[in-house]
């Protein structure tokens, strides 16, 4: 039997707030990346989440040492949690100054969403070519249910995660 990857992502509403002032806003930006000597009037922020579900089989003959297992199905969720821009309150809404950054804060937005679309195509691929994953026809062998278990879980964390050092070099 071959495997089952559901492999599927979100992107939520974005949130749009003109609440905060720039020094507010220089803040959110210092504590998700790095200093900047320049002024931030306006920003993007995304966070994600990857949940994984894996549905896992195992067998054991009567006196056997060890048990086989395979990897019957992976269900993996790779959605943003939240996508929100911040637009300095010093910018009011009607402006053309807003306008402008509404506008930069927009090519932002866009660009988060082709990077999690590009992201997701990647990570199918990534499980589709995973010859490592045992299959009910190719299984692994184990001491125990738990290993094997563990093992399972081990070798789909290493499928996702090349993709996701790559994804987040980029975010």
């Amino acid at each position: 039997r071959s495997k089952t990857f559901h492999i599927t992502g979100n992107i939520p509403t974005t949130q749009y707030s003109n609440a905060l002032s720039i020094s507010e806003i220089e803040a959110l930006e210092i504590r998700q990346n790095a200093s900047s000597s320049v002024r931030i009037p306006g920003l993007t922020s995304a966070e994600y989440r990857v949940k994984k579900n894996l549905s896992i089989s195992t067998s054991k003959n009567p006196g056997a040492a060890r048990v086989c297992v395979w990897l019957d199905s992976l269900t993996l969720d790779f959605s943003y949690s939240k996508l929100d821009v911040y637009v300095a309150h010093e910018y009011p809404a009607g402006t053309c100054p807003y306008a402008e950054l509404m506008s930069h804060e927009g090519q932002h937005i866009a660009a988060y969403r082709q990077i999690h679309e590009d992201y997701l195509d990647k990570l199918k691929e990534a499980f589709q070519r995973a010859a490592e994953l045992p299959t009910g026809a190719n299984p692994a062998w184990a001491e125990n249910t738990s290993q094997g278990e563990a093992l399972i879980r081990r070798l789909a964390d290493e499928t996702a995660a090349p993709v996701m050092v790559e994804f987040k070099e980029e975010l």
